[in-house]
């Protein structure tokens, strides 16, 4: 069911783009749905799709491994800094869209993309009552 909607919503995947171009309005089309979704989020990132706690096993969409990393970073469940969610984003973009992108060079394209997944994390937080500011609070203490 979830696959469906998912697939649905794609655009179809194009010739591989620049590193650098901008990202189409598709895919911004399509990260805004995703962002927008927290159902599913909920069900990717968490045990069983309960909402209880983020699991501890990263969840094989690429998109949601990039919310389930940032999430587990955010509430203290890791932590290490989440660097590797931006290759699990940049990994589903490629085979998803054919778009080879990296997220060290930041246009208003990629930052956007960054903000909608980024805020999916703190909203998943809020919607299973875990707070969004532990690891703030750890780093705070560390310096």
């Amino acid at each position: 069911m979830i696959e469906t909607q998912i697939e649905e919503q794609k655009p179809k995947p194009a010739a591989c783009a620049s590193v650098v171009s901008p990202l189409s309005a598709e895919i911004l089309r399509y990260i805004e749905y995703l962002a927008g979704d927290i159902g599913l989020a909920v069900e990717e990132c968490t045990p069983y799709g309960k909402g209880l706690k983020v699991k501890s096993n990263k969840p094989e969409d690429g998109y949601y491994a990039f919310v389930w990393r940032m999430a587990r970073f955010h509430c203290g469940e890791d932590s290490s800094t989440p660097t590797l969610c931006y290759w699990d984003l940049a990994q589903a973009l490629r085979d998803d869209f054919g778009v080879d992108v990296s997220f060290y060079f930041l246009d208003d394209s990629r930052r956007k993309v960054l903000n909608l997944m980024e805020g999916l994390a703190h909203k998943l937080l809020d919607e299973i009552g875990v707070s969004t500011i532990t690891a703030a609070r750890h780093w705070n203490s560390v310096t």
